[in-house]
């Protein structure tokens, strides 16, 4: 295949040959045909190797390779031609084929996998039984040569057309090591059998391996077997997450539905979600009140209640009612497809950990066949002639149980299923590197709103100014509606906590209309005018009266008393009218607000025009609140050795006020984002691993500053870019329960790699003969091939536990 290189003679190129790196793509592609770590290095070597190719990771335990490469250096097909020439193969198809070509690939090569395990142990159980018990019977090793040649050389082939390919390019791998040993067991055996006066002769044994050879690669292949099913189940969080995904939707054609293909849908597109359907797509609710499962996306089981006009997101769950809704985003644009993606690339990453192990693994299998040498040649050298066959087995052995599957697979698998059951849970994680940093924060730097507070303001308290006589009128449901008329208009920051609690108040929404139901004069306005007022409130005219909700200098302004009041006696005979101008109770005020003081305090004010004076109506008290698991949260994060620091830019009143509901003794107020970036660069200096988490704007620098960067989001991709760890929804809950997936992930790495490299270190001098000497055992080649088996399943099992571990 042609590849594009810079040429003098083409003018195109030689002007772009300076191109930086802002040109390479970055691509996560699936390869096929890995059978171990190694074979994953030789990969990665060989796209390394390319013109082109920046930077480039091969994960044995997704099968993914990560590449950055220039696309007008080198082509897709020249890379992917490049990886057939050592045998394997790089699937460049788009998502969707990519992932139907991969899955087709995989059942290809579970069901040989599968065939060639089960002939291979048919054929070795009568080979077994014939080397232990019929040595002596007629024609023994003839029937011994018919029953191994068939598994070596058709049910083995693999290992010995894989081994043959890399050697061309120089490459060994875990195929390298099992053609060999099997190799050298099968041919001895062959040569033994053919020439046995030639042996004699020598003074040498004439013994056969023939079952060794069969047996190695009957074990072998059912080893790959069971862990190929048990690296199906580390990928299960992300194929559940693909599952989701809906494979067709009724779309709206001139108000008559039709099923189409998912992938047809186009953004405008009017849907039709039934009950118990997965949704399509992203968008937004044109009609219906549906419960949504959103618990792919966000973690959280309880269904949320959505109104017209939410957002609803591609693989949620419509618990209960059809609705209909518009196509926002489709394809690879939706949040889901960015979460798969973004879970694809981070199970792909490498933890800084891995980057040593990768090293050892690309040398250890020449490693390994440096040894196996030296072991014949210590045997030769010190048995003699008598110690050849001895020495020939344990050259086999060495060769097969030093496969380094377990070491390849035990920082891979660990992460596989932590990312996943991260994902699955709502807890995204960028990369390995900021998984295994995210273990280690020592600090967490909170900002206040929207991080620990809900980020709007509620009414926590209203006082009603009323007197007696307008009680049994109704009096204060009846202001209450009119405020909630008022404010459901308003473009005033606080109108919606406003207009919800007055609603509280009165019990019913009368405020969907124009036609207030007041108790006393239902026709006394058919219509309310409402006027923003910047910095102020809002100013409202009812028939010939105004009102005005706002702050302190809006009441003043309009000359409306809030701290005295109004002596304007009200005749008994007069009839108690709604509108009449009540008195102010100055003391019920005056504690109100000193029980206040941290909060925005917003009046509610008549002034009629009969008389121009006006009348306080209601004093309502705002704050922003705690999420309901923080408080929690920040306990757990405590418990967990975590230090706790919040910044925020409000006043010292209220970041006082939060520090106190949270616990939080180590906090600042009025904080810039100049002063949030220094205070963590502080930390840093005293040797502190901090963690961010803030809303990502004001915040940016201390976010990009800190050591892992934590985004709370509904779906944001800005924040999935961006952030070493995201919380799709926002339950702050997940922060704790991240930072303890984390942990666990890296505890079971490190238990992975001890056990991996444990095996090895014991393994490979045992099977070299080091005991025979003290104890005259040989570990026998058989065994190596089923401890080597049961070392990569071992591996993955102790992963999958990730899955199922409890984080509290």
């Amino acid at each position: 295949m042609e590849t594009i290189q810079y040429t003098s003679t083409n003018p195109v190129l030689k002007a772009n040959k300076n191109r930086t790196t802002e040109n390479t793509i970055h691509q996560s592609l699936p390869v096929l045909g890995l059978s171990c770590a190694s074979c994953a290095a030789s990969v990665q070597s060989m796209l390394a190797s390319q013109p082109g190719v920046n930077k480039v990771a091969v994960n044995y335990a997704n099968a993914m390779a990560t590449i950055d490469y220039d696309p007008w250096i080198i082509r897709q097909d020249a890379l992917q031609e490049a990886i057939r020439s050592i045998g394997y193969d790089l699937v460049l198809e788009t998502d969707e084929e990519a992932a139907a070509v991969v899955e087709k690939a995989e059942l290809n090569q579970y069901k040989k996998l599968k065939s060639g395990a089960t002939f291979s142990l048919l054929f070795s159980l009568p080979l077994m039984a014939l080397s232990m018990w019929g040595m002596q019977l007629p024609y023994a090793d003839i029937f011994m040569l018919m029953l191994a040649t068939p598994v070596v050389f058709i049910f083995g082939r693999r290992f010995f057309i894989s081994a043959f390919r890399q050697l061309r390019h120089g490459k060994a791998g875990m195929d390298t090591l099992v053609a060999l040993s099997t190799g050298v067991a099968y041919f001895y055996s062959v040569a033994v059998m053919l020439l046995p006066t030639f042996w004699a002769k020598k003074g040498l044994p004439g013994h056969l391996y023939f079952e060794s050879a069969a047996v190695v690669i009957a074990f072998i292949l059912l080893g790959k077997l069971l862990e190929m099913r048990a690296k199906g189940r580390t990928a299960a969080d992300i194929k559940k997450l693909m599952g989701a995904q809906p494979a067709t939707a009724t779309v709206l054609v001139n108000d008559q539905p039709q099923i189409i293909a998912v992938r047809d849908i186009q953004v405008g597109d009017q849907l039709l979600v039934k009950p118990g359907e997965a949704i399509a797509v992203d968008g937004a609710i044109l009609s219906g009140r549906p419960l949504i499962n959103e618990s792919m996306v966000t973690g959280e089981a309880i269904p949320s209640q959505k109104e017209s006009g939410d957002s609803v997101y591609a693989g949620t769950i419509n618990e209960n009612t059809a609705f209909t809704m518009r196509a926002d985003k489709v394809g690879r644009n939706t949040v889901m497809a960015s979460i798969i993606r973004l879970v694809r690339e981070a199970q792909g990453s490498k933890a800084p950990i891995e980057q040593l192990v990768d090293k050892i693994a690309a040398r250890f299998v020449a490693g390994v066949l440096c040894i196996a040498l030296l072991t014949f040649f210590i045997w030769w050298a010190f048995g003699g002639p008598a110690e050849l066959s001895r020495g020939i087995i344990a050259v086999v052995t060495v060769l097969v149980i030093a496969c380094p599957c377990a070491l390849g697979l035990a920082t891979p698998a660990a992460l596989m299923v932590g990312i996943g059951r991260g994902a699955t849970m709502g807890i995204l994680i960028k990369d390995a590197a900021h998984l295994q940093k995210l273990a280690g924060v020592t600090d967490i730097v909170l900002d206040k709103t929207g991080t620990l507070t809900l980020g709007k303001p509620v009414v926590q308290e209203g006082l009603w100014l009323d007197d007696d006589r307008d009680i049994n009128a109704g009096y204060p449901k009846s202001a209450a509606r009119l405020l909630a008329a008022i404010e459901r208009s308003s473009q005033h920051p606080l109108a919606e906590a406003i207009t919800s609690y007055a609603i509280s108040v009165y019990g019913k929404d009368y405020s969907k209309n124009n036609d207030i139901d007041f108790d006393h004069n239902a026709n006394a306005a058919s219509y309310i005018n409402s006027v923003f007022l910047p910095g102020l409130g809002v100013e409202a005219t009812l028939g010939n009266d105004v009102y005005y909700v706002g702050n302190a200098r809006l009441m003043a302004e309009k000359n409306i008393v809030v701290n005295a009041g109004s002596e304007k006696d009200v005749s008994p005979e007069k009839p108690v009218d709604f509108l009449t101008p009540m008195r102010h109770d100055l003391t019920a005020i005056t504690s109100f607000l000193q029980a206040h003081t941290t909060h925005t305090i917003v009046y509610f004010a008549q002034k009629s025009a009969k008389d121009n004076r006006g009348t306080l109506l209601s004093v309502m008290a705002l704050a922003d609140i705690l999420k309901p698991d923080a408080l929690l949260t920040l306990q757990r994060l405590g418990h967990q050795g975590i230090g706790l620091h919040m910044l925020t830019g409000d006043n010292e009143a209220a970041a006082a006020l939060v520090a106190s509901q949270t616990g939080i003794n180590r906090y600042l107020a009025g904080q810039l984002p100049a002063d949030k970036l220094a205070y963590i660069k502080t930390l840093q200096t005293q040797g502190k691993s901090v963690a961010m988490i803030g809303d990502g704007i004001n915040d940016s620098a201390a976010l990009a500053q800190a050591d892992i960067s934590i985004a709370m989001s509904k779906g944001s991709h800005v924040a999935m870019d961006v952030a070493g760890m995201t919380i799709v929804g926002d339950q702050l809950s997940k922060i704790a329960d991240g930072i303890l997936l984390s942990r666990l992930t890296g505890k079971t790495i490190r238990e992975n790699l001890f056990w991996a490299f444990f095996y090895n270190l014991i393994g490979i001098p045992i099977a070299a003969g080091i005991l025979y000497p003290f104890t005259g055992f040989m570990l026998n080649p058989m065994i190596a091939g089923a401890a080597m088996a049961l070392s990569s399943i071992c591996v993955l099992a102790a992963s999958l536990r990730l899955r199922y571990r409890k984080l509290k």
